[in-house]
């Protein structure tokens, strides 16, 4: 049957905008809206890709989430059934409504990796899976209306893992959930409108902890903060828009800085993004720092990365991508000019991801772009109409490096893209 792809040694994972699992210390986070189309692609020059068999292809085109296991393999989150990829050929699992311990849902969107080397996936509307690799079968958790320790929602739009080990998963239109392993119960935090202290909306589109164990959730109507001394009587903490507050009440992109513990950057859904100063309680918006970035007032944040530089890119849907260099408060913007071969392949910047060796990878409405710091300009990677040397499409909804240095390229509906470390050419696997 082939063997486990080569494991990445270390790997563990979370993958969510947006964003997970697998994803080595130097990985960015990519984070990318799912309620949006997830349209990316790339350039002519560069890269040759070579194409397999469509026999050994996915389940499905879709590819919405990678994570990679401790066993070595590779899984892919599809709309249509959950892929294992043993380096030559996939399983594919999918529900059986005649099979209690099958995949619950074939609408993936969520996968994770937990450090004690569980695979949990998560669905659009068959809730939450755990894989269980001596059975090769899956637990399912369900909403049960009847059942207040059940999941909240069937519909899992975020999972994460905080430092205690503690599955968190956000859901949508259902509030927050961790998960009790020991009981396989699970501890719900709803919004309540008559309740200052609950959560503050009941869909969820990030969740992160902080360097001092307090937990950030971001929702479609503001932020929460769960604090660490109150996990237990639920009491959060809320953050609005306004003066010194939230650029805007949607928030979708959650990135802490190893640098500087004290901060918190929030991408919002229409409001650009603004830091969080945990010594001041206030956020800085970036309007005020620059007003034509891509991070600026308005702008709908689609991904952050920092790079091994300590610089922070930003990527807006429509608005290009920004460069901020902290030591100096300085934003430099780069955007697409049609006159310039060299240029931004497209302003609609939708994931962000920087390799081993320094490169920006940056996915667009038009384009896969590559941002070389030594000459300053860009290089593009797209979709040829057939031909083998291009990207087997041009809508791309996730990018994900090994520790070893291979790529792979989920497309929005023509499959998966790998290059393999040091080659020039993709494997492209299709359903």
């Amino acid at each position: 049957m082939g063997r486990p792809y080569p494991i990445v040694p270390g790997a563990s994972g979370y993958f969510a905008a947006a964003y997970s699992a697998g994803i080595s210390s130097i990985i960015c986070l990519l984070i990318f809206f799912v309620i949006l189309p997830a349209i990316l692609a790339a350039g002519e020059d560069g890269l040759k890709f070579r194409r397999l068999a469509p026999e050994q292809g996915l389940s499905q085109s879709s590819v919405n989430a990678i994570a990679q296991d401790r066993q070595g393999y590779l899984w892919f989150g599809t709309q249509d059934g959950l892929n294992r990829y043993d380096g030559y050929n996939f399983k594919v699992y999918r529900y059986n409504p005649a099979d209690a311990s099958s995949l619950s849902d074939n609408y993936i969107w969520r996968l994770l990796v937990d450090r004690q080397g569980n695979l949990w996936v998560g669905t659009y509307s068959g809730g939450l899976n755990r894989y269980d690799p001596s059975r090769d079968n899956f637990q399912s958790y369900h909403h049960d209306p009847q059942d207040s320790a059940s999941l909240p929602s069937d519909n899992v739009s975020a999972l994460y893992q905080d430092r205690s080990g503690t599955l968190w998963i956000g859901t949508w239109a259902g509030g927050l959930s961790r998960l009790d392993t020991a009981g396989n119960k699970f501890v719900n935090y709803l919004h309540n409108p008559k309740d200052s202290t609950s959560l503050i909306h009941h869909s969820v589109g990030a969740i992160l902890e902080d360097a001092g164990g307090d937990l950030w959730i971001g929702t479609w109507n503001g932020l929460s903060r769960l604090r660490k001394g109150d996990r237990e009587r639920g009491v959060f903490t809320h953050y609005r828009p306004g003066p010194g507050q939230l650029s805007h009440p949607a928030v979708w992109t959650l990135y802490k800085d190893p640098a500087n513990p004290g901060e918190i950057w929030v991408g919002t859904y229409g409001g650009g993004i603004c830091r969080f100063h945990k010594d001041s309680g206030k956020f800085t918006p970036f309007r005020a720092l620059q007003a034509n970035s891509a991070a600026s007032a308005g702008k709908l944040i689609t991904a952050l990365c920092k790079d091994n530089a300590g610089n922070l890119w930003i990527g807006a849907y429509d608005e290009g991508l920004s460069r901020y260099q902290p030591a100096r408060e300085q934003f430099d913007q780069y955007r697409n000019n049609p006159a310039v071969s060299f240029s931004l392949s497209s302003n609609e910047v939708l994931s962000l991801h920087e390799d081993r060796a320094g490169a920006i990878w940056i996915g667009t409405g038009n384009g896969l772009s590559v941002y070389d710091r030594r000459r300053e300009d860009f290089s593009y990677h797209h979709y040829l109409g057939g031909d083998p040397r291009g990207l087997s499409d041009n809508k791309v909804r996730a990018v994900w490096e090994e520790r070893s240095g291979g790529l792979w390229v989920g497309t929005k509906s023509s499959g998966l893209n790998y290059r393999a470390p040091g080659a020039t050419r993709f494997q492209v696997f299709r359903h």
